[in-house]
């Protein structure tokens, strides 16, 4: 018994020191914002607050939102409220329930991610770090391996109240920090992010393509056949939402989904979505995902070791199959 909870310990340890590590790594920009706006006041904005953060040590800056990021955030905020009372899963529900019993959320103020950061750490000990918009995916699940979620801390423009092309800091408060509130939720993330060690780029996309099908536009369906709202994206984008009953649109169980490269347009509406059952279908797709990792690698041995021997072997003419 003693052994067992040394190595525990052990374990806890070796996960907080791979956490600030991460914390410090120097994450660069996978996508620029210059590539989507041609704002320039907004555009210097968002590098203004983006160059804040104190990466040495690993400090979260206090960030001095405007008039405008107030009255976005607001907007947002009171639309989510109605979403995560009518249309968020019970996970989520309860996530939210958790922290704001620790942290005051209100439309008057957005809350400072510092704050937020120390929260989560509490509840579930993970840890927030900024980082400067989207990075590419191989960066962002080895954070969640490590109990860290990359957040941007930019508020949107006010042309992208309702839906945002590039992610902000109400998209990653709203749709994917409050939901780690939730034990499950923040398990099934590391699980992901921990599947990723060691994969290969392919690999990679495939973990990545899980994410987003599940983690930024899932849903949970419940036993009266509703859905609700499990991904970030449609957590915090009211015409996101809305798009699911569109016509043009299809939605199926993540069971169904065909593992391959991440293949989304992150900047439009989605025309198909998935859902699962419960949280726990997670980890039937991950499994699958794992054991055909396992066979391609047995495949890949199986015809490394045959075309050893072929080469190794003497020549002979083997459609007669005899040698001469």
């Amino acid at each position: 018994m003693q052994k067992l909870t040394r190595n525990l310990f052990k374990g806890e340890v070796s996960q907080i020191m791979k956490q600030e590590i991460f914390l410090k790594k120097n994450i660069k920009s996978a996508k620029s914002l210059s590539q989507i706006y041609s704002d320039k006041d907004y555009i210097s904005r968002t590098d203004k607050i983006m160059a804040q953060y104190d990466i040495e040590n690993a400090t979260i800056p206090i960030i001095k939102y405007n008039k405008d990021e107030k009255f976005i955030w607001a907007t947002v905020y009171n639309n989510y409220l109605k979403i995560l009372e009518n249309h968020a899963c019970e996970e989520v529900q309860d996530a939210f329930d958790r922290i704001s019993k620790s942290v005051k959320l209100s439309e008057n103020e957005i809350p400072q991610l510092k704050t937020i950061s120390s929260q989560i750490q509490m509840h579930q000990g993970w840890k927030v770090r900024p980082v400067p918009g989207l990075i590419s995916d191989q960066d962002y699940l080895e954070g969640l391996s490590n109990r860290v979620y990359c957040s941007t801390q930019i508020i949107r423009r006010t042309d992208d109240l309702l839906f945002s092309p590039y992610p902000d800091y109400i998209h990653d408060l709203l749709g994917h920090i409050i939901p780690i509130g939730s034990k499950k939720i923040a398990q099934n993330l590391q699980k992901l992010g921990t599947l990723s060690l060691n994969a290969s780029p392919d690999q990679i996309q495939q973990i990545a393509s899980i994410y987003w099908k599940i983690f930024e536009m899932g849903f949970i369906k419940t036993k009266n056949n509703e859905y609700k709202a499990l991904g970030g994206a449609v957590l915090s984008s009211y015409q996101e939402l809305q798009n699911i009953s569109s016509s043009n649109v299809k939605i199926e169980h993540l069971r169904n989904l065909q593992i391959g490269k991440k293949q989304v347009n992150d900047e439009l509406l989605q025309n198909e979505y998935f859902y699962i059952d419960r949280i726990e279908d997670i980890d039937e797709v991950i499994e699958n995902l794992r054991k055909s990792w396992e066979n391609e690698s047995n495949k890949t041995d199986y015809f490394m070791i045959l075309n050893s021997k072929q080469i190794n072997a003497p020549y002979q003419f083997t459609f007669f199959n005899k040698n001469y």
